[in-house]
């Protein structure tokens, strides 16, 4: 096992591609628990920047933020590949940083901050034409019950209609980077500081390089179902029932089984939202498929 400080850059940069197993849990994450929350600080640490520049152009701001921690197990290098990973945990926020980039981008390639935006893209998309049109183009592929929202997020790829927490997540950001990057007020009628152009530079700076996470790259002499069942995302304990599919699902593999064909005709429907939701037994509080169990 190795463990890193790692930053976006340092995570994405080059052709890299960290798949989430199709059976880990879909994507939880919410606006009041975990993206409102990461946008502050994304703001906090670019206001940081901006200010830190203002006072002196030649300063070497040193503002950054923790994320936590992602376990991921590396695949042996092919020649011509991209370097795969297999995410182990920390998927949400692997997920998270991946359409927070993507959002972002799409602001400041849309006001004309091309230099900026091409070092973004770097980080979200595998631009080599053998990778266009399939999985590997992103640098990161979701769980199964994820992949046609977050396409359709990402590169507005496929057809979806409906609602889901990638999109929203994705809407969320974009409006968000658009506010402040324009220079309109927030809630409490206090403007961002700076011009456009320096956000945009504190913004960008920060996504790349003032985010870190502790990277562990299992080595393959590794429990990574140990690893997966004691680890938990930030707010959003694991279910006991994504416990037994991760190690069916794990099991699976190891004897060669479709598990992508499992995840789609067995358990898709219990990654559907009406099992995650609360549910009142006596003076109990679970999600409604403890009340199946």
């Amino acid at each position: 096992m190795e463990s890193h400080t790692r930053s976006p850059r340092e995570l994405f940069e080059g052709k890299e591609h960290y798949e989430i197993p199709a059976f880990q849990r879909p994507y939880v994450w919410n606006e009041e628990d975990q993206w409102a929350p990461l946008w502050d600080d994304v703001l906090r640490v670019a206001e940081g920047f901006v200010v830190a520049k203002l006072e002196d152009e030649d300063a070497d701001p040193e503002g950054q933020h923790f994320l936590g921690a992602v376990v991921y197990e590396s695949k042996k290098p092919v020649a011509g590949d991209v370097t795969r990973h297999d995410v182990i945990d920390g998927q949400q926020r692997m997920t998270t940083i991946q359409i927070l980039l993507d959002s972002v981008h799409e602001v400041v390639s849309a006001r004309g901050h091309d230099d900026l935006a091409e070092s973004l893209e770097e980080l979200i998309i595998n631009g080599s034409p053998r990778f266009k049109g399939k999985k590997e183009r992103f640098k990161l592929w979701p769980s199964q019950a994820d992949r046609k929202a977050f396409e359709f997020a990402m590169d507005s790829s496929g057809d979806w209609t409906g609602e889901h927490r990638i999109i929203e997540a994705h809407r969320f950001f974009l409006n968000e980077a658009e506010r402040w990057i324009s220079g309109e007020p927030d809630e409490d009628e206090k403007f961002p500081p700076g011009d456009e152009i320096l956000r945009v530079e504190g913004l960008s700076s920060t996504l790349q390089d003032r985010l870190l996470l502790v990277a562990i790259d299992l080595t393959g002499h590794d429990d990574a179902q140990l690893i997966f069942e004691t680890l938990n995302d930030r707010g959003t304990p694991l279910l006991k029932a994504d416990l037994i599919k991760n190690w069916i699902f794990r099991e699976g593999e190891k004897l060669k089984a479709d598990v992508n064909r499992w995840a789609d005709e067995v358990w898709a429907e219990f990654d559907g939202v009406w099992w995650r939701e609360e549910i009142s037994q006596g003076r109990l509080i679970c999600k409604k498929v403890c009340q199946e169990s």
